[in-house]
């Protein structure tokens, strides 16, 4: 795994000092050829750089230069890039260091943005079709890689929190990577959650094998769910599952659950920062379903039913105190 993130982590700063070459101008013809020959080397390449041009802006002199992509494995196109103002040279850094402060504060993980072939934003779910036909849809602030193999239909969900339906292909399985767990599509429909000390994985239909770094596997049928951590798989509950994908609808659903789960869930859900100024706060326990919009909706119902207050700086900034 860390040889693999060391290679995500080589080919963004490869991406990255073409891009600066490039958007210096004056390349002699054997650096066009060389930079030329690296997009053609591994289609990883042109994605990393077309995610370079999404982030820092669009080198429209250069494009027609640049040679049409070939047919990608992934069969996922590059991001369109953003059109952006070209900051002059002595601004550059600046502006760079002004991104990434940004990209920190809003709670975003920039080695996830590299990786991710499909991503939802905060405050959004998307719904993507994958190469086989399967679907997946991604919760707020999620972030999935796709490792399509001849034998095996691999992803891995850096971030978040997402739904599979899959498509029947038994001659190549369909597997979700998290954290060291791996969740193997037994049937048709599940869920898998990322979180700061498991991954917890859910089935809606049929069956999935569920397995931890340790080894231990769980057969997890419909309507069950199970968190595993370092330590290996914890019990298997039974759940709800109208309940259980409520996200898909613009709810949340708590039954019972501490007030820190709660606020983490919610920041996952909407833009900006939601903070207990008493960490004792965290323990207090919550029980509702909350609509993710209008954004501080939840927040209201919680003073309403902790008996607390808060301190806001508009939507971006909450402070729940006593």
């Amino acid at each position: 795994m860390k040889a693999q993130v060391d290679g995500v982590k080589r080919m963004a700063d490869e991406a990255g000092a073409w891009w600066v070459k490039l958007d210096g101008g004056g390349l002699s013809p054997q650096q066009r050829s060389a930079f030329e020959a690296w997009l053609a080397a591994d289609p990883a390449h042109r994605q990393a750089f077309a995610r370079v041009e999404r982030l820092w802006g669009e080198l429209d002199a250069l494009r027609p230069s640049i040679p049409p992509a070939a047919a990608s494995p992934r069969n996922v196109p590059p991001p369109t890039p953003v059109r952006k103002p070209r900051p002059s040279p002595s601004w550059r850094w600046p502006g760079l260091a002004a991104a990434l402060a940004l990209a920190v504060l809003a709670g975003t993980d920039p080695l996830v943005d590299w990786r991710a072939d499909y991503q939802a934003a905060a405050g959004e779910t998307r719904l993507f079709e994958l190469p086989d036909g399967s679907k997946v849809q991604l919760n707020s602030r999620s972030a999935l890689a796709l490792h399509d193999r001849p034998d095996a239909r691999e992803l891995e969900l850096l971030a978040g929190e997402a739904w599979f339906q899959v498509a029947p292909d038994p001659a190549r399985p369909f597997r979700v990577l998290a954290d060291g767990v791996s969740a193997t599509a037994l049937g048709t429909a599940f869920e898998v959650r990322r979180g700061d000390d498991k991954v917890e994985v859910t089935v809606f239909e049929h069956r999935v094998a569920v397995r931890g770094a340790t080894g231990v596997a769980v057969d997890l049928g419909e309507g069950q769910r199970v968190s595993v951590s370092t330590r290996g798989p914890g019990p298997v509950e039974r759940v709800d599952p109208a309940l259980a994908g409520a996200w898909r609808r613009g709810l949340l659903v708590f039954q019972d659950e501490p007030l820190g789960e709660v606020v983490a869930r919610l920041n996952r859900a909407r833009r900006g920062r939601i903070l207990l100024a008493d960490p004792g706060l965290a323990d207090r326990r919550v029980s509702g379903v909350f609509h993710t919009a209008p954004p501080l909706a939840a927040v209201d119902a919680l003073e309403r039913s902790l008996g607390l207050r808060s301190t806001r700086l508009g939507e971006w900034l909450v402070l729940i105190h006593h």
